[in-house]
């Protein structure tokens, strides 16, 4: 309990200068570790539309999984967040990638928890290279 309230001291906290969380995130995002329950299990399936056979979209992944899913990252794939994702649990044995394609600057990522196992990786840059 005191590490979920910790996680949402600084997003509750709108009165410092430059931090206003979407309104979807508290939304969306508050308590779910507190009462996930996975009713369903889905390995993330790879895009097979592009020349990238290893990846998956965050917008594809939303469309597989769903805030009830237990969705995995198998190994071998990556998951590119270039939009909004909430679901119920990640578990990343591929690699996660956050970088500054993303099409929304608020964009979030909610889960009751995330894991990475096995060699399973998440990076984040968010340098738009300027």
């Amino acid at each position: 309990d005191d590490i979920l309230s910790a996680s949402y001291s600084r997003v509750d906290d709108t009165s410092s200068a430059g931090n206003t969380p979407p309104p979807e995130l508290l939304t969306n995002c508050r308590n779910k570790g507190n009462t996930f329950n996975a009713a369903q299990e889905v390995v993330l399936q790879a895009n097979t539309s592009n020349n990238e056979d290893n990846t998956v979209s965050a917008t594809s992944a939303s469309i597989q999984c769903d805030s009830e899913t237990l969705c995995i990252v198998p190994p071998g794939i990556t998951l590119l967040m270039e939009s909004d994702l909430n679901v119920g649990a990640l578990i990343v044995r591929g690699s996660l990638r956050w970088g500054d394609t993303q099409n929304n600057p608020s964009q979030y990522l909610c889960a009751g928890y995330i894991v990475m196992e096995d060699s399973g990786s998440f990076r984040m840059d968010l340098n738009d290279g300027d």
